[in-house]
């Protein structure tokens, strides 16, 4: 379970994960960036832009490694501020 907002302290992490684990579940706001590059309705949900094709290959690492890899289904996606409200 990774979770937290700097998604790219966290890369590193992810990557050496993925051939040890059978699920990550990875938690917002870490998700958003991740469901971008998948591209999934995000709004104005914070992202770390020059992330996404590196979110990219960590999904097709993960597929190519069997790895399952989750999102939450309740977050909250922001649409008329950055702050959800």
């Amino acid at each position: 379970i990774l979770g937290g907002g700097k998604i790219k302290d966290k890369i590193p992490l992810i990557y050496s994960l993925i051939d040890k684990v059978d699920t990550l579940l990875l938690c917002p706001a870490l998700c958003f960036t991740f469901l971008n590059a998948l591209k999934k309705p995000i709004g104005k949900s914070l992202i770390d832009d020059p992330l996404i094709e590196t979110c990219k290959k960590i999904i097709l690492a993960a597929e190519n490694n069997d790895t399952q890899y989750i999102f939450p289904i309740d977050y909250q996606i922001a649409y008329d501020s950055l702050d959800g409200a």
